[in-house]
């Protein structure tokens, strides 16, 4: 299940790209400039919607580095929780690039629910290098008895 989750994860940043290519071309912003000049356009409105498109974009990039390695730790001994909680995140992530694409930073947070699936792998990456180390991570077992 990870692997489908990381395939689909290189799709979403593949789609966000050409997201970005083709707000390039609509609002005419020619590489290399990463954003547009929301100050001396011509038209701020699209200026603004296409530094948000652009954003969205960046920021995905921004987190493949901790996405990937809690993804590639907790999938070690939990892959089932890892493909799950992997699936919420980049569903987070196209519901994040959607609102913020609108032009409307605020509407970015209708995928901010995608950290919850960050947060699960990320407790499942502590769990398993705690138990790489030798820690016994069965607490709650020993708890309940």
């Amino acid at each position: 299940l990870i692997g489908v989750i990381m395939l689909f994860n290189a799709y979403i940043l593949m789609y966000l790209g050409v997201k970005v290519g083709g707000a390039r071309k609509k609002y005419g912003v020619d590489y290399p400039d990463m954003y547009a000049d929301v100050k001396s356009a011509k038209n701020k409105k699209n200026a603004n919607i296409f530094n948000c498109i652009q954003r969205a974009h960046q920021n995905s990039l921004e987190q493949q580095p901790m996405f990937l390695t809690v993804s590639a730790l907790a999938s070690q001994k939990y892959p089932l929780v890892a493909g799950v909680a992997g699936f919420v995140v980049c569903i987070g992530r196209l519901a994040y690039a959607a609102g913020y694409s609108t032009g409307d930073p605020k509407k970015r947070s209708a995928g901010f629910f995608g950290y919850f699936g960050l947060l699960a792998l990320l407790g499942c990456s502590w769990l398993v290098c705690f138990e790489q180390l030798g820690f016994d991570t069965n607490v709650i077992g020993k708890l309940i008895k």
